[in-house]
């Protein structure tokens, strides 16, 4: 899936564990997310600045500007001493892979970050981008969250800064996670609860991390929570369906053909002959790149996972395997062991 990742107030800390959280965010957030990275970041004084690229491996941490002499890995130059708002968005894509593709995206006053797939039925504009990111932009900055759901099908979680606010929106099926810091009196948000665990483990803090109630919608002004309700959320589409393998955290290596049974049968029947049966949630594990190691169940429990829900809703969007010493469990199989074989589960993120 595309990852977002969101911080509300950075002002506490200097300029070296700016650098050092950025870059931890970006190696997080680009692990399995490599057609594009950008941030946004708001500053003390309320001006806001872009980094868009597509080299994911560059750290966006520098405070210079880019010489007349040299080019820009992305565009646009950024200041990481003035950050004290920022979201920051790394893509998988589902269109082309580009400059202008890359988010963050900015259409009068709103600059917007997002991750799912929309089918745009709202009124016609000079659009430049084949990027749908780019319709819910321009849907937001000038009707807001009005008539959304008759403008959009799909799916979607997307942060933005707006005016003098910042609004959090999801779905109820792109997924965002939440954690608050006393500490640095600091809203955070991600895509993932590892990624909202990864901010609080770098900057060395301990804050319980929540996830978003379902079609929920939240403005943040002045580093406080001014609004906060439920909207009717999108109507899924057969587009977005075959566009959910990427958004959602499968691999972007898995093949969208084994929406079609019949291919995904000859699949399996090519790697493991006819006489073994494999899920989808099993293909998806064997197609990606990178199993990264979590650690027993029973050890990581409290930490990453609220419940065994959480783990079953982890595992059905392909963001996380689970192993029977070395045998993949699929999320049917998941669904019906007791709670002593759980404990004793490998668990991979799906990177």
């Amino acid at each position: 899936m595309c990852k977002l990742a969101y911080a509300s107030n950075l002002k506490k800390l200097s300029l070296t564990k700016k650098q050092k959280l950025f870059n931890h965010i970006q190696k997080t957030l680009t692990q399995s997310d490599r057609s594009g990275y950008g941030i946004a970041a708001k500053s003390f004084d309320g001006k806001i600045d872009i980094k868009r690229t597509l080299s994911v491996t560059d750290l966006i941490t520098q405070d210079l500007t880019t010489p007349s002499f040299c080019k820009p890995i992305g565009n646009g130059d950024f200041k990481v001493g003035r950050a004290s708002e920022v979201i920051f968005h790394a893509r998988t894509s589902t269109n082309s892979v580009s400059i202008e593709n890359t988010h963050p995206f900015q259409i009068g006053s709103t600059i917007l970050c997002h991750n799912g797939v929309l089918d745009y039925n709202g009124e016609n504009y000079p659009k430049q981008t084949d990027n749908d990111t780019e319709d819910l932009t321009y849907h937001f900055d000038k009707f807001h969250m009005t008539n959304i759901d008759q403008a959009f099908n799909g799916y979607a979680a997307f942060i933005a800064f707006k005016n003098d606010s910042t609004y959090i929106v999801r779905d109820n099926t792109a997924t965002l996670f939440y954690s608050y810091s006393k500490v640095l009196d600091c809203h955070f948000f991600g895509t993932t609860k590892n990624i909202v665990s990864e901010i609080l483990s770098n900057l060395g803090l301990k804050s319980r991390i929540l996830e978003v109630n379902d079609n929920q919608y939240i403005e943040i002004r002045d580093n406080k929570i001014v609004d906060s309700k439920l909207w009717s959320g999108l109507k899924f589409s057969s587009y977005a369906s075959s566009k959910s393998h990427l958004s959602l955290g499968y691999s972007s290596k898995f093949d969208t053909s084994f929406n079609d049974n019949q291919n995904y049968n000859n699949w399996i029947n090519e790697r493991y002959g006819s006489s073994v049966s494999l899920s989808k949630t099993e293909v998806k594990a064997e197609k990606s790149p990178v199993l990264e190691y979590i650690g027993k169940f029973s050890e990581i429990e409290k930490t990453y996972f609220t419940n065994f829900t959480d783990v079953s809703r982890a595992i059905e969007a392909g963001e996380i395997i689970v192993k029977n010493k070395g045998t993949i469990i699929s999320h049917d199989d998941f669904g019906v062991l007791d709670s002593d074989s759980i404990s004793s589960l490998d668990v991979y993120w799906a990177c």
